[in-house]
């Protein structure tokens, strides 16, 4: 009897031994697929970073280039201001002078049309 017994522990221990060695496994193989899932995950969002990066510096060197055209475009409307602006004051210098011409022309025509 206590040979059976004896056999009965044995067999119980192997079959513990054995589901231990299973549930081993599956955990190990749990590990192995959860790091494999957790790398293409990783790789993923690493691909999704690089492609924002790229669309970021894209969108950079655009805006730098519109700053640039931007600058250039105000620096010549400066520039027709300026020339705008020259013009209309040698307008203005033309016209006071041609009012102190006219007011000069008609003093002499004052003089000339008096009787001496």
């Amino acid at each position: 009897m206590f040979s059976q017994v004896a056999i009965h522990c044995r067999e119980a221990t192997l079959r513990h031994d054995f589901k231990v060695e299973q549930a081993l496994n599956a955990a190990t193989q749990a590990s192995k697929d959860l790091g494999s899932c957790l790398a293409d995950m990783t790789t993923v969002e690493f691909k999704v970073s690089v492609n924002v990066q790229k669309r970021i510096s894209a969108e950079e060197r655009s805006l730098r280039h519109d700053v640039a055209r931007f600058k250039k475009q105000t620096e010549q409307w400066e520039k027709a201001v300026g020339e705008i602006d020259v013009a209309l004051r040698e307008l203005g210098d033309v016209e006071n002078l041609l009012e102190v011409m006219t007011k000069e022309l008609g003093d002499i025509k004052k003089r000339l049309m008096q009787p001496s």
